[in-house]
């Protein structure tokens, strides 16, 4: 038999449930208790529809004789997941549920917390049995409730004036069981469950899980809720306090070590009255492990007078031929002490990349963003390491580069051993290369030997080898027309019958240029017109005088 129980001023009342129970007692009524032998079920209901909503479900159990609590739950269960029923009124059960303000707890055991009572919200409710056929009140913690088996309502009058914070001693043996709601008259909004925020792919195993509580009440219970596999497991707790300094990322503590691979996380938070609002927005995070395997090929200019030099990097493949790397990786480059002080995160354009091209990475630019705070040092050698990194953060391994920078320019002026004045519109020049005091030369192998035209246009060059510099102090021709040891003097080409300025000067192999020498070349391709020689048509002499005019020579 299902007995229904009501609580006012203090006092609970039980009813039987049949179709002669007077609705009047459910006037101004938030909140019912449903029992059974073995089972009691909390009801609240609050709004204008609450009186419509109890009588309903009492109509319910005495129509249909419902006579247990499993009975009752499962007409909830159906009515709020919208299934229909064949019986008219259960349909109109439903249609109510779905347009009140309506919850339910059912307490499956009453011995469980037999003797105790909890007094919260200035309400508590207390059921149990007793061997007298009328009512018997009762006082806990200087608040009184009855307890009956009797199918009538009791009367308040039957009540023990005992003061007393346990049962009155002429009261035979009763067993109790207590439970809290709200309160009579007052409201139980459930409490909203905040969404987690959590990375979606991290290495951490215990990730940084952040909600807002700025919506919810001091005394409120949040717990982090991973449903991997199925299965809801509690893997972190957070009390409010209401004096959370940054209410709206308030970390819940992950006490439970998270499994690589796939998570789903949601919220519930409880109240202090001990209900649960429904379980928060879905979040998904992927927990790797697993760095990447691949050593990076960079390569890049390693004597530069640039102190943010950009390394090119190919992205590594199988042995298809297709990208081992993801959309969302990046391609790192750190310091000797791990800082990274250059990045470039791979897009899904450069992995779809036919043919797959090499990314350029630049120091002092991290996350699309230059930091010139990020250099390298403006002269000497400092070494690099090339990494890639996954999206979670795991870092594969790094090639190491040095990369030397150079901003110190050569301090020597060529010194030109040549000849001038010359035929030859592709003239060579000589210059010696520079000593210091000891002998010993000043340039080094890969520095160059540059000639330049009066608007700076290298018309030829020549790259100092190794040989070359051993053979200090020595003497290099550089030819104009002639670059990086091609030929191209079809193309470069000094003015003939004229003179050129052209200035020569020394350049380092990290491109600092020193100071120059400037020269004028004559080019003169135009022979003189040679003077006709007078002499005696007819002579004895075998040695004749033989004039001619020089007035229109040069000297």
């Amino acid at each position: 038999m299902l007995t229904l129980i009501l609580s006012e001023q203090n006092l609970s009342t039980s009813y039987k449930i049949d179709s002669d129970l007077s609705k009047d007692i459910l006037k101004n009524i938030n909140t019912i208790v449903l029992q059974d032998s073995n089972t009691t079920m909390i009801v609240n209901s609050f709004g204008s529809k609450s009186e419509a909503v109890f009588s309903k479900i009492i109509d319910v159990i005495a129509e249909l004789k419902l006579e247990s609590i499993k009975q009752v739950q499962e007409y909830f269960d159906d009515a709020l997941a919208g299934k229909s029923f064949d019986i008219v009124i259960l349909e109109q059960l439903k249609e109510l549920l779905s347009t009140s303000d309506f919850d339910f707890e059912v307490i499956d055991s009453l011995e469980a917390a037999a003797g105790s009572v909890d007094i919260k919200d200035e309400t508590t409710f207390v059921s149990g049995t007793s061997t007298q056929s009328d009512s018997k009140e009762y006082s806990f913690n200087e608040r009184s409730f009855v307890s009956s088996s009797s199918p009538t309502a009791s009367d308040s009058s039957a009540s023990d004036d005992s003061s007393d914070s346990s049962t009155s001693a002429d009261s035979p043996s009763s067993s109790f069981s207590s439970f809290s709601f709200g309160g009579i008259g007052g409201g139980t909004d459930l409490p909203t469950s905040p969404i987690p925020v959590v990375d979606e792919n991290t290495n951490d195993n215990t990730p940084i899980v952040t909600v807002d509580v700025s919506g919810l009440e001091a005394g409120n219970v949040i717990d982090l809720i991973d449903t991997i596999s199925g299965s809801d497991v509690i893997i972190g707790t957070y009390t409010v306090t209401g004096t959370e300094t940054t209410p709206n990322a308030v970390v819940i503590p992950v006490s439970t070590d998270l499994s690589e691979g796939p998570h789903t996380l949601v919220t519930e938070v409880t109240n202090e009255s001990g209900n649960a609002g429904d379980p928060s927005g879905e979040v998904s995070v992927y927990i790797d492990n697993t760095a990447p395997s691949e050593t990076p090929v960079g390569t890049t200019d390693t004597n530069t007078a640039d102190t943010t030099p950009t390394i090119s990097v190919a992205l590594p493949v199988d042995t298809d031929g297709n990208p081992t790397l993801e959309a969302g990786d990046v391609i790192e480059i750190t310091d000797s002490e791990g800082n990274v002080i250059g990045n470039h995160v791979i897009t899904q354009a450069e992995i779809d990349a036919d043919p797959l091209l090499p990314i350029d990475v630049t120091v002092g630019v991290i996350d699309g963003v230059v930091d010139p705070s990020i250099t390298l040092p403006t002269d000497g050698t400092t070494t690099v390491n090339v990494g890639f990194t996954d999206e979670a953060g795991n870092a594969g391994p790094t090639q190491a580069i040095d990369i030397t920078t150079d901003n110190t320019a050569p301090s020597e002026t060529p010194v030109i051993t040549t000849d001038t004045n010359t035929n030859d519109t592709t003239p060579t020049i000589s210059v010696a290369l520079p000593v210091d005091t000891d002998g010993n030369p000043t340039l080094e192998a890969g520095d160059v030997i540059e000639i330049t035209d009066s608007s700076g246009e290298v018309i030829g060059n020549h790259v100092l080898t190794q040989a070359e510099v051993n053979n200090s102090p020595a003497t290099v021709d550089v030819t104009v027309g002639e670059i990086d040891g091609v030929v191209v003097d079809s193309v470069i080409t000094l003015d003939p019958d004229a003179e050129t300025t052209v200035n020569v000067g020394f350049i380092d192999e990290a491109g600092n240029a020193g100071p120059t020498q400037t020269i004028d070349i004559t080019i003169d391709v135009t022979g003189e017109t040679a003077p006709v020689p007078v002499v005696d048509e007819n002579t004895n002499d075998i040695t004749p005088e033989v004039t001619v005019d020089v007035s229109g020579l040069e000297a």
